[in-house]
């Protein structure tokens, strides 16, 4: 992280600001982490002993610009020349439901705020000085590339049950050693997705899809049974292992695309049960990209080529996917054809496909 970089400066001026005030205030999370890493923050995070009243007044009084984006839960955006600053209070919870958290203000510490956080590399603080704080051994993990929950994993995961994909991307995303007993925590407590948002659900499984080393994760998703509640009937016709290579293979796409052809891969590998039953509530734009993947892969494997064994970069190219004249015959002019699509139970592989997925769960 270069020391000139803009928004790091003006995160650094916040911390000033607020223990000039006679508050206590850290840089944390995702930002500390990406700067021990080597890389650069995508945002800065705060976290600060100050009630979120208490620092809008505070901040307003210079002359700058908060907006009470999440004041309910401690939050309040700084916008600022370079990027918004998300402030939150220090907190400590009081109950949860597996969904979300009841939390409590009042003097909390900076311990009890590393407490609640859900991986160690995400449990870091830096002050205004550049000093680290480091609880729960976040940076030994950092070093030895390991990932695993704060504290017991069960208690973790039964916090917030969305934190088993927020796993699996994590470890995607930065290529890491998963903490054993978090991979037995997920497989004890995979119910407990069924409870999660499919909104959520499929945040989480587009960014993991758009991630570099994702043959372990997706493996181990589907060895733990994740997967099961997520893509229900993937993989169907052809064992995972030979599926990966084709979804690695797509690395050169440029995101959003890769997600979106990566998903395309696995709808037309999968049964038919997974395209109507899938987590994912994906937008019109968005599902007409993965049809079109799909439909490529048809007509690939009715030239008499393996979709395994074909470059599917070429499929997915920068900018919105051209539609083939046959396409345009038969696109769904109304969402309500899209979903009673007619499931042709005696396609073959390649000519008109099992249930091609019309109807993709919305």
């Amino acid at each position: 992280m270069k020391p000139q970089d803009p928004r790091h400066n003006e995160a650094l001026q916040t911390l000033r600001l607020l223990e000039a005030a006679g508050h206590k205030a850290r840089l944390a999370g995702g930002c500390v982490r990406d700067m021990v890493m080597g890389s650069s923050p995508k945002d800065f995070d705060i976290a600060t002993s100050a009630r979120p009243e208490v620092v809008m007044k505070l901040l307003a009084s210079h002359h700058l610009k908060v907006i009470p984006t999440g004041i309910d839960h401690g939050t309040v955006t700084l916008v600022m020349p370079h990027g918004n600053i998300e402030i939150t209070t220090l907190r400590r919870d009081v109950s949860t439901d597996g969904r979300r958290a009841v939390v409590s203000y009042d003097g909390a510490t900076f311990e009890e705020d590393a407490a609640r956080r859900d991986f160690t590399m995400n449990a870091l603080y830096q002050d205004q000085h550049g000093k680290l704080y480091d609880f729960h051994g976040g940076l030994a993990d950092i070093q030895a590339r390991r990932l695993a929950f704060v504290g017991d994993p069960v208690t973790r995961i039964r916090e917030d049950y969305l934190r088993i994909l927020r796993f699996f991307r994590f470890w995607a995303r930065f290529d890491l050693i998963p903490q054993p007993a978090a991979l037995d925590a997920i497989r004890a407590e995979q119910n407990g997705l069924d409870a999660v948002s499919a909104e959520r659900i499929t945040n989480e499984i587009t960014e993991l899809l758009n991630c570099q080393a994702i043959a372990a994760p997706l493996a181990a998703m589907h060895q733990t049974g994740v997967m099961a509640h997520v893509l229900p009937g993937f993989p169907n016709k052809v064992p995972l292992a030979k599926i990966i290579p084709t979804l690695e293979s797509l690395q050169p796409v440029t995101p959003p695309w890769r997600w979106q052809a990566r998903l395309a891969v696995i709808l037309y590998f999968a049964s038919s049960e997974t395209s109507e039953t899938m987590r994912l509530k994906l937008s019109n734009k968005d599902r007409r990209a993965v049809l079109w993947g799909c439909d490529g892969f048809d007509a690939i494997a009715a030239a008499g080529s393996e979709v395994a064994d074909y470059p599917p970069l070429r499929l997915l190219q920068r900018g919105r996917p051209r539609r083939t004249p046959a396409q345009d015959q038969r696109r769904p002019r109304r969402r309500a054809q899209i979903r009673r699509a007619p499931h042709n139970a005696d396609a073959g592989h390649g000519q008109g496909r099992h249930g091609n997925p019309r109807h993709l769960s919305r």
